[in-house]
This record gives C-alpha cells, sequence and structure tokens, in this order.
C-alpha cells in the first residue's frame, strides 16, 4: 500500500487525485467533525460562505457550527472543540463550516477523490484498520494546513496536520506511532505558528491524547450540491 502526503494549502485545485484520499485538521475541524457525526442527526460540511447561505436555505431547522473570515453567518458555536463538546446537538441537522478543514475536504472531492474521508488522532487506529480493510493501492493523506493571514509565514504548513498525516503513514506501513514524541513537537511547532493562548491548554489536552475518544468512526463525504457534502459514518 503506497502513500502519497501533500498539503492541501499548496492545492491547485485541478490536478486529479487518484483514488482514496484522507483529510485531516487537528486544530479542531476532523475532530469536531467526528463529535458532529456521533451525535446530530445529519452532518453537512460546506466548502465556503456561499455553500454555507446555500445550505442554510436547503437545510432550514438546520444548526451552524465552525467558523468564517466573513461576519454575519449565524454560528451557535465555535470551532472549538470544547465548545463543540459542550453543545446540544442531539437529533439535530448541523452545518459545520470552517476556514481549512472543510475547504481542505471539498478541493479534495473536487479534484476527484474517491472516497474521501476525514481522520484525527482520535480516530487514527480505527482509520487505520479500516484502509488495511480496504487495502487501496494507493492513498493520498492530505494534511489541511491554515488558510488565515496569520500563518502566512509558514506559508499555511501548520505542523500538527503533518504530523498526524505522517502518523497514519507508519501505521499502515506497520510502524509504531510515539505519541509523546509526536505532541512534544506539536506543541513546539503550535508555539511558534499559533497566536499566543491559542487553541488553550483545555482544547489541547483534549486534541492531543493516546486514547482513541471516536473509536469506531470513519467520517466519509458525498456530494449533495455544489460546494454541500453529507458526511457520515462508513462503518455504519
Amino acid at each position: 500500500m503506497k502513500c502519497s502526503l501533500y498539503w492541501s494549502v499548496d492545492s491547485d485545485g485541478k490536478t486529479p487525485i487518484d483514488g482514496i484520499a484522507g483529510v485531516t485538521d487537528v486544530v479542531s475541524a476532523s475532530f469536531n467533525t467526528l463529535r458532529l457525526i456521533r451525535d446530530a442527526k445529519k452532518l453537512f460540511i460546506v466548502r465556503d460562505n456561499d455553500a454555507t447561505r446555500r445550505a442554510l436555505k436547503k437545510y432550514s431547522d438546520a444548526l451552524l457550527i465552525g467558523e468564517s473570515t466573513e461576519p454575519g453567518l449565524p454560528f451557535i458555536c465555535s470551532n472549538n472543540p470544547v465548545d463543540v463538546l459542550k453543545v446540544e446537538i442531539g437529533g439535530k441537522t448541523i452545518i459545520q463550516k470552517t476556514n481549512n478543514g472543510t475547504t481542505a475536504v471539498a478541493d479534495a472531492i473536487t479534484r476527484s477523490a474517491d472516497p474521501v474521508f476525514s481522520f484525527h488522532w482520535a480516530n487514527i487506529k480505527t482509520i487505520a484498520d479500516w484502509l488495511k480493510k480496504q487495502n487501496p493501492s494507493h492513498i493520498t493523506l492530505i494534511a489541511s494546513g491554515g488558510r488565515e493571514e496569520v500563518f502566512k509565514k509558514s506559508h499555511g504548513h501548520l505542523m500538527e496536520d503533518w504530523y498526524c498525516a505522517e502518523a497514519l503513514q507508519r501505521l499502515l506501513t506497520g510502524k509504531r506511532i510515539d505519541y509523546d514524541a509526536y505532541f512534544l513537537e506539536t506543541r513546539k511547532t503550535m508555539s511558534l505558528q499559533y497566536p499566543a493562548g491559542d487553541p488553550g491548554e483545555e482544547a489541547m489536552t483534549l486534541l492531543f491524547q493516546k486514547k482513541e475518544l471516536f473509536s469506531g468512526i470513519v467520517p466519509v463525504f458525498t456530494r449533495i450540491d455544489e460546494g454541500i457534502y453529507r458526511a457520515s459514518n462508513s462503518l455504519e
């Protein structure tokens, strides 16, 4: 099984992706997608602000969770995983919009990857087992990175995403993961790349732990409309 790794922020949006692809946005879209798939009635992710407005019109009872650079969108909850875990969503339809993770998923789908899944430390072993059963000849692993102005200095290459993709690649090739080493290095690079205090120690503890909080969930995405995708658990 061959694995290729690349940054979504470097995508030209056109070059086709052959076969299956996985996306990770560690802080925090991929983590939040897992929680939302587990507890929501339905989950849709959207590519951009225009798709968000169309999805809200299409699913008039839906709640919007995440973030945007555009003011005025009716978010009921931020993109911080601490907030997303606390918000009451049982039995509700959710639309998830983020600046990076949902954009990266949409980019992979636009580039003909099929299927597209998302992964995180919180389900990495579940994903590895699932992929081994699928046994594709080639997998593309995509580190989302950051598109916001604050990350321009590092070209949007947020290393926490790369480390998670690299760890999944190691599992798929029969190698062990040194969680402590990965998490230590992640903290070092995030201290250099993120604004002070972001995303907060409670969120860091939640996002980076050896326990697989969302074991048994493999998020996969299906196109519903332009820029709107249904997220569901492939294991159900």
